[in-house]
């Protein structure tokens, strides 16, 4: 199992949300995305939603102040990424889009304990980790 941090944003200039999202990776969790990825493929169909989310959304207690309400794990061509709905909103908050043959294949070939970061300034995302995680 990998421990991996999204990048996260409010999908609203002006909305409040996550900076990241956590998530435990197993190999299962890979092959399901690519069986969805596969699925989407077969049936032409441009994304395909289900009720999933990260195991948090970050940092501390956004997820308690915001109030989530409909967390959902979006597959759509070979990307996916996590989407959710804060209950006194008009905006989602979504982690980046990512593709599951990097992302599949970057757990698979994690061998030690650091987590892995995906999203458009790793640097920054790590960094903002460290703030919020000790």
């Amino acid at each position: 199992m990998a421990k991996v941090f999204l990048e996260a944003y409010a999908c609203d200039d002006y909305g409040d949300g996550p900076t990241f999202a956590e998530l435990d990776v197993t190999p299962e969790f890979c092959a399901r995305l690519q069986r969805l990825a596969a699925l989407g493929t077969e049936h032409q169909l441009t994304e395909l939603r289900m009720s999933d989310g990260p195991d948090a959304w970050e940092p501390g207690d956004v997820a308690q102040d915001m109030h989530f309400t409909m967390p959902e794990l979006v597959v759509a061509g070979d990307s996916f990424w996590f989407t959710d709905h804060p209950k006194h909103a008009k905006y989602s908050v979504e982690t980046r889009g990512i593709g599951i043959t990097e992302f599949c294949n970057a757990v698979a070939k994690h061998e030690c304990s650091d987590p892995l970061f995906f999203g458009e300034d790793v640097d920054a995302l790590r960094g903002c980790v460290a703030d919020n995680l000790r």
